[in-house]
């Protein structure tokens, strides 16, 4: 009997060792064929405008003409339209794509270190499964929605852990690391409105949760004024005149309305995403053997949860009040990255808080179906570009489609002051949010082109 339980040891450690290396293999593969395309990312559309208004204005100015003219995204104009009207542009337009998985991959390490785990291996599993639910259309291999959105994403995380380390004590409440925080707030209230929302629902629940908490008093003088700091840079997004002329293109909803379908939307559309997250946690958690003792800061998870939770909510609600629906791909990548974050904290409090009962379980049958149920709910789960192996073939384009994009900007390079008429592209492109040349030379597309071009027109002729 003390034979056959020695023997089952040495099993079920080399069945794990199998099944992390397995995992790992076939996630370092799926990176680097992520990785791999983005050298195919192409500049479209909003990449046009935004650089030919920056050189015609100059990028400060053009912040300014911008926050009059459409909407009072200061920040994100600021480093769009920096980037766009660089040489870095064209030339490397992919450094956007791979600055953004850099920055997501950070703040993956941030948010794993505070809560106690620092394994390498861990780490890329986690940054796997959150980058796998962006939308790389829109918010990774496109620069515009990349700053905004995929890069607004990995900041507000970034920003999350450390006012949660005010909170916890970690960081003291000095004024240094409070008004780091601050400043970042007002300064974050300019990449977009659904992180900027998101990051305030946040704070105020948390806010909230201090005071009925009674915790001390710099705690909550700390926090309100980081509150108040993202409140401020709300307003003065909201108060940009271009925000009438972009809100002219919708009909608001009735307030009570919106808050209404914004809970049910909550549970109906993202019951289901948040349970696939949290399969595909559990069964890394079971895959990596993360053992209890390793997880920091669990008592305080519930909470967390809870915040994260009207994160969501705040992020998903002007969406709705504005535009009657979810959003784009590029939005839903910041809700996934929230249920993400909140489906992770709810396997660890539940695996720090049942050491003995999962200590108990039969390891080998248990690692067996945890790396089934890993690969099973990754490859199947539907995020905002649509189901994950779906989009990893879609990627196989990307080449021709870069071919052919860069053909036509050449050609644009040797018509500047002339009229240029070009072909169609036939498929739709897998690496970008594409919007085609139209007919019409007037189409904001085409003159956005022609601006940036230096040409006196350019229009659509015909469809390969």
């Amino acid at each position: 009997m003390t034979h056959n339980n020695t023997q089952a040891i040495p099993d079920e450690m080399k069945l794990a060792t199998i099944a992390q290396i397995f995992t790992m293999g076939v996630v370092l593969l799926c990176l680097g064929w992520i990785v791999f395309h983005t050298i195919d990312a192409v500049p479209s559309f909003d990449d046009f405008c935004f650089g030919a208004n920056a050189r015609e204005r100059g990028v400060i100015n053009n912040v300014i003409a911008r926050y009059q003219e459409w909407d009072g995204r200061f920040t994100a104009t600021l480093l769009i339209g920096a980037f766009t009207s660089s040489q870095l542009f064209l030339n490397y337009y992919p450094l956007a794509a791979f600055l953004t998985l850099i920055l997501i991959l950070f703040a993956a390490h941030q948010f794993l270190r505070f809560v106690g785990l620092k394994d390498l291996t861990v780490l890329i599993a986690f940054f796997f499964v959150v980058v796998s639910s962006f939308s790389f259309t829109e918010s990774v291999f496109w620069a515009s929605g990349a700053i905004s959105y995929g890069i607004g994403s990995s900041i507000l995380l970034i920003l999350i852990v450390q006012e949660i380390k005010i909170v916890t004590g970690e960081i003291p409440p000095s004024f240094s690391s409070i008004s780091t925080c601050a400043v970042s707030s007002i300064l974050f209230a300019g990449i977009g409105e659904t992180v900027m929302v998101a990051h305030i629902g946040f704070l105020l629940a948390m806010f909230a949760y201090l005071i009925i908490k009674r915790s001390d008093t710099r705690t909550v003088v700390s926090i309100g004024i980081i509150l108040l700091s993202a409140i401020i840079g709300a307003i003065v997004v909201k108060l940009a005149p271009g925000n009438v002329i972009r809100a002219a293109r919708f009909a608001p909803q009735d307030i009570w309305e919106a808050f209404e379908i914004t809970t049910l939307l909550f549970v109906k559309r993202y019951s289901v995403p948040l349970l696939v997250s949290y399969m595909i946690f559990r069964s890394l958690i079971i895959i990596f053997s993360i053992k209890p003792g390793q997880i920091s800061h669990h008592k305080i998870f519930p909470e967390l949860i809870i915040f994260l939770l009207v994160a969501l909510w705040f992020s998903i609600y002007p969406r709705q009040y504005v535009m009657h629906y979810l959003g784009d791909p590029r939005h839903k990548s910041v809700d996934f990255m929230l249920i993400n974050l909140i489906s992770f904290l709810l396997v660890l409090h539940q695996h720090a808080k049942n050491e003995r009962v999962l200590s108990n379980a039969k390891a080998k049958y248990k690692i067996l179906v945890a790396t089934c149920i890993f690969f099973i709910f990754l490859a199947f789960r539907s995020g905002p570009d649509g189901d994950f192996v779906g989009v990893l073939k879609a990627m196989n384009q990307s080449h021709a489609y870069k071919k052919y994009m860069f053909s036509r900007f050449d050609a644009a390079r040797y018509s500047t002051g002339k009229s240029l008429s070009v072909p169609s592209f036939s498929a739709l492109p897998p690496n970008t949010i594409f919007v085609d040349i139209k007919e019409d030379p007037k189409a904001m597309m085409n003159i956005c082109f022609s601006a940036y071009f230096g040409l006196k027109d350019i229009k659509l002729t015909s469809t390969d």
